[in-house]
């Protein structure tokens, strides 16, 4: 039948085909696709020949920095705090600190800042120099600044200033003596007080016209000063004038005990010129003499008996334990005088030496000068004194003789 054998040459036909194209497609390898490459950049790292091992994928990396500094804002470059105030100063200006920065106002005085700081040092000094300049056209000598009194000057100053007023009284009751003892410098000549002025020269303007206050300014025998100076802070001068008033004084005396032993030698050899035995110290008479002198002090008088009242000396002999009679008290003190000096003879006392001091004194009680009447050479040299107190304070000498039972 011709229908088989067709089928079957076209079906080994067809395998045969099968057969020779598996066997050619067994013979034939194909190439291995190359991986897909893309252009090099500095984000790939070479890959080693062997790629038996394959690489990490890796990112590129920023070099190693430190860490990132916390977030700065610009700042100024560091400077030290600025002055409270600027004025002229000098490295061995020993009034000028401490500095205050803003000014405080010290209310009330009750407590009292110490040291007081400078509200306007260039006004003081400023007025130092003009004060120089006016006491040199008189022919007197320059005022040297005394950090002390320029301190009793400051707190005057303040108070001043605070109040609005013009008063040598404080308002915590402190007086000229007061506020020098105060500062330590006891050896005051005299104090002006200005409630309200421009500057420097409007201060000497106006302290001019006052015949006191010029009067002590120019005082020939002081030799320091101390000035303060703080801006007025009530009524129609507050912030517009400032308070200036100065402090005078002299140099320090000798030591009160050199004083009264010269004191005392000269008093004897006065008594040995009269014929008269010398006198002994009594410690109980130096207390009657010291209750003289600090009487006198702090009434700010002289030449005048204590206000004692009813009391005698003879009774502050007594207390003083004294068992003789205190017959004389002498006072070498001259009048009061209010254009110059209380008494005039303790600013001539500033540097003087001891004996110089004592021959002063003793001048003093000559016949004929100003006080011969308080410091007679006649009573010194009463024969029937045996014993003296002696004190050297600021007018001048209290000599308190007496007579032992």
């Amino acid at each position: 039948m011709p229908t088989l054998p067709v089928r079957i040459v076209v079906i080994l036909g067809l395998a045969a085909f099968l057969s020779l194209s598996l066997d050619a497609a067994a013979r034939v390898r194909p190439t291995p696709a190359a991986p897909l490459a893309f252009p090099t950049s500095t984000l790939a790292f070479p890959t080693p020949s062997d790629d038996s091992v394959a690489v990490p994928l890796a990112f590129p990396t920023p070099p190693a920095t430190p860490p990132a500094a916390p977030l700065a804002f610009p700042t100024p470059p560091v400077t030290p705090p600025a002055a409270p105030s600027a004025f002229p100063t000098s490295p061995a200006d020993p009034v000028a600190a401490p500095q205050s920065a803003p000014l405080t106002v010290y209310l009330p005085l009750i407590a009292r800042p110490e040291p007081y700081p400078p509200a306007r040092r260039d006004i003081e000094l400023e007025f130092i120099r003009l004060i120089n300049l006016e006491r040199a056209a008189l022919g007197r000598r320059a005022l040297r600044e005394e950090p002390r009194l320029t301190q009793a000057a400051r707190r005057l100053a303040y108070d001043l200033a605070a109040r609005g007023t013009v008063s040598h009284i404080g308002s915590d009751g402190s007086t000229p003596a007061s506020r020098a003892r105060d500062a330590g410098y006891p050896w005051w000549s005299g104090e002006v007080a200005l409630g309200a002025a421009v500057d420097a020269a409007d201060a000497v303007k106006i302290y001019r016209t006052s015949p006191p206050h010029w009067n002590d300014l120019m005082n020939p025998d002081s030799t320091v000063i101390g000035v303060g100076v703080a801006p007025v802070l009530v009524g129609p001068s507050a912030g517009r004038r400032v308070a200036i008033p100065a402090m005078l004084g002299y140099d320090p005396p000798p030591p009160e005990g050199e004083v009264v032993a010269a004191l005392l030698a000269r008093i004897n050899a006065l008594r040995a010129e009269r014929g008269a035995p010398p006198l002994t110290l009594n410690a109980a008479l130096n207390a009657v003499a010291r209750r003289v002198a600090d009487d006198l002090t702090a009434r700010n008088v002289c030449g005048t008996l204590p206000s004692h009242g009813p009391l005698t000396l003879d009774d502050w002999a007594r207390d003083a334990g004294y068992g003789g009679s205190v017959t004389t008290r002498h006072n070498v003190t001259c009048p009061y005088d209010p254009v110059q000096l209380p008494c005039g003879l303790d600013a001539s006392f500033g540097g003087a030496s001891a004996d110089e001091v004592a021959r002063r004194i003793m001048e003093y009680g000559a016949a004929g000068a100003p006080c011969s009447g308080n410091f007679s050479h006649n009573r010194l040299a009463d024969s029937t004194q045996t014993d003296v107190g002696i004190v050297f304070y600021r007018w001048g000498a209290v000599v308190v003789t007496g007579r032992s039972p």
